[in-house]
């Protein structure tokens, strides 16, 4: 649960290959409830270390560092009942859950989650590319009445196995 959107970054035949793993560890009928980060998810946070990634690295290698795979309903629902097969999605939603940060705020969020970006950075050039990031999260995140919020977006499905 909630771990599916790095497991799912992975190309395209091995999603499939996730998916039909599920379908054949379930007995005919079985549900398959997941929730994982859905398309828009942590947008803001995204774009600002894609953006100054980028900046030392170029576009294609930041792509490649981004570690996350975040889907909507219509290419969950492709792959689970055409490509893979043998499901029926009985339950499917995306839901904007406006997140307040912790007490690590922006800061904190981009040195851990972001780490990815980081590693694809030269060691002498991170930490005036996660300054970057933060700067500007700082900002677009800010409360008015004080501290930040992330944009989470949850895509939650209940799928049955046919």
């Amino acid at each position: 649960n909630a771990a599916m959107h790095w497991i799912l970054r992975a190309p395209a035949p091995a999603q499939a290959d996730f998916f039909r793993g599920a379908r054949e560890a379930l007995a005919p009928g079985g549900t398959f409830a997941f929730e994982m980060g859905g398309l828009g998810n942590v947008a803001e946070m995204r774009t600002a270390l894609l953006m100054a990634t980028a900046r030392r690295i170029g576009l294609a290698a930041a792509v490649k560092a981004d570690p996350w795979f975040f889907p909507d309903e219509a290419w969950i629902t492709r792959m689970m009942e055409e490509t893979v097969g043998g499901w029926k999605i009985e339950k499917i939603e995306r839901e904007w859950r406006p997140t307040t940060a912790d007490e690590g705020g922006v800061d904190g969020w981009v040195r851990l989650m972001g780490k990815c970006f980081h590693e694809a950075v030269p060691e002498d050039q991170r930490e005036e590319c996660i300054k970057e990031a933060v700067d500007v999260l700082r900002v677009v995140c800010a409360k008015p009445d004080g501290g930040e919020m992330l944009s989470y977006v949850r895509l939650r499905v209940k799928a049955r196995k046919l």
